[in-house]
């Protein structure tokens, strides 16, 4: 993937479900439709699999440097975005989130695609 703009809201929508994953919820994710593709579950069982603490990014520098776009083309503006996660065993990890964001009307969707060792 190469570096593309990405909207602030884009960006900020990823920061929130980076949370919840962090903070464990899955269920949530799921329950508030960001999880479709991906259910709470299957989340959770690579979440576990994988053996670390996940933990937040520790600033916007690092979330930045383990992140990556791609502008898909076509109405509405959507983005396929991968986001590296952190534990506390290895900083960043090798564990990527898989989003697909779309804009429309000012209004961000988001929704998890893959969650997977790259």
């Amino acid at each position: 993937m190469s570096r593309v703009l990405v909207p602030k809201e884009v960006i900020d929508a990823a920061k929130r479900v980076v949370a919840s994953i962090t903070a464990g919820e899955f269920v949530e994710l799921e329950a508030g439709g960001q999880a479709r593709r991906v259910p709470a579950q299957a989340i959770q069982r690579v979440i576990t699999e994988y053996g670390r603490t996940f933990v937040p990014h520790p600033d916007d520098a690092s979330f930045m440097a383990g992140f990556d776009a791609v502008q898909v083309q076509g109405l509405p503006l959507r983005w396929q975005l991968l986001v590296d996660l952190w534990t506390v065993e290895e900083s960043r990890s090798d564990l990527t989130l898989c989003l697909e964001a779309m804009l429309v009307d000012n209004e961000v969707s988001i929704e998890i695609t893959d969650l997977r060792v790259m």
